[in-house]
């Protein structure tokens, strides 16, 4: 009896302790809050991801190398547009500078989705980054690893993009033809092997759909606008050569 009684006691007094306490000293538990995902503008990011990927390409030393020795002494560009290989060698790199520039518009564009402020703010460091040629951010990458290992990220989730989008389109095709199967079924008094026919329809379906989910899991569809656009950030870090 007398432990009860002492159990009651400390109850009540750690009861009263926190009732005693004022509101503004009571945590709350921090909310954690998921980042959205890009979802359907995962295309729009795999189309960004790809002209990335071949301005890259385009300015490799063989590319180059071509440019320079055959694309800029051929007759008819001599003759129409200037004799002058330096002022041809400059609208080139003018071309290229304008692509980069169209590609860090759309990094822009989804930068404004981010959380990170200094996400949100990429169309004034990129600025900053391309007048000065300094890299106060440290977006050029410190060596061919580096570069290697961000061009083969890009490079699949542009390619699992692209098989979602061909796998959703599949999805609708099949769900269109089943929603018409059904309407036909359902006007018709149709046999078992009409019905056996809707069965392996149905299931078609159901695969479809776990070869879509799983493909959204691994592609861009699932990434948030923060990891996208530190990609994109540091890929385009890569154009400092």
């Amino acid at each position: 009896m007398a432990l009860e009684t002492l159990l009651v006691k400390v109850k009540t007094a750690i009861s009263n302790s926190f009732d005693s306490v004022p509101p503004k000293l009571l945590k709350k538990k921090p909310s954690f809050k998921s980042k959205p995902n890009v979802g359907v503008l995962a295309f729009e990011i795999a189309g960004v991801m790809s002209k990335l990927l071949h301005l890259w390409h385009s300015l490799s030393d063989a590319t180059i190398v071509r440019i320079r020795n055959d694309a800029v002494n051929l007759e008819g560009v001599r003759k129409i547009i200037s004799n002058d290989e330096s002022f041809l060698l400059g609208l080139a790199c003018a071309e290229f500078a304008e692509s980069l520039r169209v590609v860090a518009n759309s990094v822009t564009r989804l930068g404004v989705r981010c959380e990170d402020p200094n996400l949100r703010s990429f169309q004034r460091a990129f600025l900053e980054f391309a007048d000065s040629g300094c890299d106060p951010k440290e977006w050029a990458l410190p060596g061919p690893k580096e570069i290697e290992s961000k061009l083969k990220k890009m490079e699949r989730y542009v390619t699992l993009t692209a098989a979602l989008y061909r796998e959703m389109e599949e999805l609708t095709v099949l769900e269109s033809g089943f929603r018409k199967a059904l309407i036909h079924a359902d006007a018709n008094n149709v046999g078992s092997k009409e019905q056996q026919k809707l069965y392996e329809l149905q299931q078609k379906i159901f695969w479809q759909k776990q070869e879509v989910k799983d493909l959204k899991e691994r592609s861009l569809w699932s990434r948030s606008f923060d990891s996208v656009v530190v990609l994109l950030r540091k890929s385009q870090g890569l154009m400092k050569r």
